[in-house]
């Protein structure tokens, strides 16, 4: 349950800061 939890944690958290880094280059381009 632990290990899951962080997995899940960790993929949620690149996920996130991948849409962030994407939406910046979006945002700079217009």
């Amino acid at each position: 349950m632990t290990l899951e939890r962080r997995l899940m944690a960790e993929w949620l958290g690149t996920f996130s800061l991948l849409a962030t880094v994407i939406g910046s280059g979006i945002m700079a381009e217009r």
